[in-house]
């Protein structure tokens, strides 16, 4: 349908993928709202795309997360990937420095989420947490205050 006047407010309605989109755009002229509704077309297009293309649960961090590409990529959590699941979770300054040294696990894709160098320690240890990948060893202790579990990388 594209979009449409109703009273002095102009208005979107478009289907992809057998998904209904709409919704105000305002009081402005018909040509910016036909631009902001292409606009519109065009977000959900490529948030749908990324997101059918993640492994399982990955999708929740998809605002923050990149695909690795052949630049050099600091500091950052990775995610190591084999058939969309994620099978171990790393911290590294220097990524590609690090992936070489990951040959003896099996994966076919990373990701990564670009973190301040002070935080990729406790972001990993979240992570690792959330996740549980297999191929991360993990040791759960218990902390003296409440009883509360903490994991450290072994």
């Amino acid at each position: 349908m594209g979009v449409y006047l109703r009273g002095k407010s102009w208005y979107y309605n478009f289907y992809y993928e057998g998904k209904r989109y709409n919704g105000s755009l305002g009081r402005i002229s018909k040509t910016l709202a036909k631009e902001k509704e292409a606009k519109h077309r065009m977000e959900i297009r490529e948030e749908i795309r990324f997101k059918n293309g993640l492994p399982k649960s990955l999708p929740l961090l998809s605002s923050e997360l990149r695909r690795i590409d052949m630049k050099m990529i600091s500091p950052c959590v990775y995610f190591l990937v084999k058939k969309r699941e994620v099978v171990y979770i790393g911290q590294s300054l220097n990524l590609l420095r690090r992936l070489a040294q990951h040959g003896e696990k099996d994966f076919d894709e990373v990701y990564y989420l670009p973190v301040s160098e002070s935080e990729m320690i406790t972001t990993e240890k979240v992570l690792i947490r959330d996740f549980n990948p297999k191929l991360n060893k993990i040791r759960m202790e218990k902390t003296t205050e409440g009883g509360d579990l903490s994991g450290s990388l072994c």
